[in-house]
């Protein structure tokens, strides 16, 4: 479904959803350059996301998500134990259906700054 929706340049009955707080942070005010980057955003969490982009505390622009990883480490402590938790959902899931080490959940949190200076490597 999201890969469906994310190549219909359609917007996710999910983004109403999300809190007025929460759009005005750097999260979405990153989107437009993510986009412009060619990546394809959308707001389903599954098990072919390659990067989140996510509010970090700390001097950490990336971060190669693992079991290991407190809530803490995150701007909004919540948010960061709902996503661990959602990647451990995943992670387990792929597990059962066969995954071996050589294919690997490998997700990448990354901050909005991790972002610019991508873009401005770019330029």
């Amino acid at each position: 479904d999201a890969m469906k929706e994310t190549a219909l340049s359609e917007s996710s009955s999910r983004w109403c959803l999300v809190s007025t707080e929460l759009k005005e942070e750097t999260i979405a005010a990153t989107l437009p350059i993510v986009k412009a980057m060619g990546a394809l955003v959308t707001p389903h969490l599954h098990d072919g996301v390659t990067h989140i982009l996510c509010d970090m505390v700390g001097h950490h622009d990336i971060i190669e998500w693992g079991n290991y990883i407190p809530s803490c480490s995150f701007s909004h402590i919540a948010h960061g134990a709902l996503l661990h938790s959602r990647l451990m959902n995943l992670s387990m899931k792929r597990k059962s259906h066969g995954s071996t080490t050589t294919d690997n959940f490998i997700v990448n949190l990354v901050s909005p700054k991790w972002v610019r200076n991508k873009w401005k490597e770019t330029k």
